[in-house]
């Protein structure tokens, strides 16, 4: 085998079921699935900093938030270029190193360290026609944000390669557009919300997701609980109340509008793996596939995100030396 490639696909606010394999019961994403069948799921994947930035920071560099320093979604921009980024290490062994997407580790998109290509935007960007930075220059793009970064990583893993490469490729979807302030707060007040691909505009109408029995009034999540009292306070902000009503969280059909949002995600999976196929370079690429956190779908009284959908997490592996179907543990070894 030759020195492995690189593929390393982030999936924004994407919880662990939201997927055909992971068990949801209407979404149907057929590539991703792929990347299990053909490769492992690993199923028992906690996260120990469950938002955006701090987790993305970890996966990283393979350090906890109270090592490298970012450890709310505030914008740390000038910590982020300092990371010790493992694309770095990569580049030392002479790789060619990408990323592609959202980097959220702070709100300026301009190219980090570690990256011989780079192609991201400012904060959470926009999901229809983005401002994107592409090496160090911005430029305007027409169309959906999935399909344009799609088409990036595409572009990148299809080109004729004399060394070995490495792809970050970090999708602004399932997130909802939304504009974030430099303290960490959002704004959904205007263009805010979820955007599907038109031609996804009618995927799953009708379909129901069933909400898990453990739904119970927010009054009694927080009973006891003086902590979890004074945040759920500071939900009934007006600030906060402006974001909650633009993703109708919990709702049926917020739920829908993230599984159309996959769809398009879902594609883009197929067409990395055409394009590795193409190139003959399938066998030789390592995929990793997961997300950062999760939402909660209403559950438990809460509205997005709560701690059983955020710290369970999952990933998924390709490579041509693991057993196509298996779900092990997250470590194992062999005595």
């Amino acid at each position: 085998m030759k020195t492995p490639n690189f593929l390393v696909i982030l999936i924004d606010d994407l919880r662990h079921d939201e997927l055909g394999v992971g068990g949801h019961p209407y979404m149907k994403t057929p590539h991703t699935d792929r990347i299990a069948h053909e490769g492992a799921l690993f199923e028992r994947a906690f996260h120990t900093t469950p938002i955006c930035s701090p987790n993305r920071a970890s996966v990283m560099t393979g350090q906890y938030a109270s090592r490298h320093g970012i450890i709310d979604n505030v914008a740390r921009d000038a910590a982020s270029h300092r990371l010790p980024n493992y694309h770095l290490v990569l580049q030392e062994l002479g790789y060619q190193t990408a990323h592609v997407g959202k980097w959220h580790m702070g709100n300026d998109g301009q190219p980090r360290p570690g990256y011989d290509h780079w192609v991201s935007f400012d904060g959470h960007g926009r999901l229809n026609d983005p401002t994107l930075n592409v090496n160090g220059s911005y430029e305007k793009h027409q169309g959906y944000m999935t399909d344009i970064l799609n088409d990036f990583a595409v572009e990148f893993v299809s080109r004729k390669h004399r060394r070995p490469w490495s792809l970050f490729f970090a999708h602004k979807a399932v997130h909802p557009d939304a504009f974030q302030h430099p303290d960490g707060t959002l704004d959904l007040a205007q263009h805010g919300g979820y955007r599907v691909a038109a031609r996804h505009k009618d995927l799953y109408e009708g379909c129901v997701f069933p909400n898990k029995p453990n739904m119970i009034p927010p009054a009694d999540v927080v009973k006891d609980k003086p902590v979890w009292a004074e945040a759920m306070a500071l939900k009934q902000s007006d600030a906060a109340k402006a974001v909650l009503a633009a993703i109708r969280p919990g709702s049926q059909e917020e739920i829908r509008l993230r599984a159309r949002m996959m769809a398009a995600v879902d594609e883009g999976v197929g067409a990395l793996f055409a394009a590795l196929e193409r190139s003959d370079a399938l066998d030789d690429t390592v995929i990793v596939f997961f997300g950062d956190n999760g939402y909660f779908s209403g559950s438990t009284g809460s509205a997005p995100s709560a701690v059983s959908r955020t710290r369970r997490g999952f990933v998924l592996l390709f490579w041509c030396a693991i057993r196509g179907g298996s779900r092990p543990a997250l470590a194992s070894a062999s005595w």
